[in-house]
């Protein structure tokens, strides 16, 4: 019996050993090497840098778009000048008809 069994403790090694090898095969294949760390995070970094400075752009961009406070005093504005403009079109044109019938006398 003991026999048998040392018959096949080569086999039963070389079926561990390819288990192992394949374990350490795959692990390694998932492991990220320093080198393509280094790429990866000067990659990130250049990305997170373009997009702080579109940030930036934009956040400026924003600084000189009127808020909805101003819009409204400026609606307000526009509309108080339309009533003092039609009142002033009513004044120049009594002073029109005003001076067409002197001018027709």
């Amino acid at each position: 019996m003991l026999d048998e069994v040392l018959k096949w403790v080569p086999v039963g090694t070389a079926v561990l050993t390819g288990i192992a090898a394949w374990i350490a095969w795959s692990v390694k294949r998932g492991l990220v090497s320093h080198e393509e760390l280094d790429s990866s995070m000067r990659e990130t970094r250049r990305q997170i840098g373009e997009i702080n400075n579109r940030l930036i752009r934009v956040e400026a961009e924003l600084d000189h778009v009127p808020t909805r406070d101003a819009i409204n005093d400026l609606a307000t504005r526009i509309y108080e000048m339309n009533g003092c403009l039609s009142g002033v079109k009513r004044q120049l044109d009594l002073l029109l008809q005003h001076h067409m019938k002197r001018d027709g006398e």
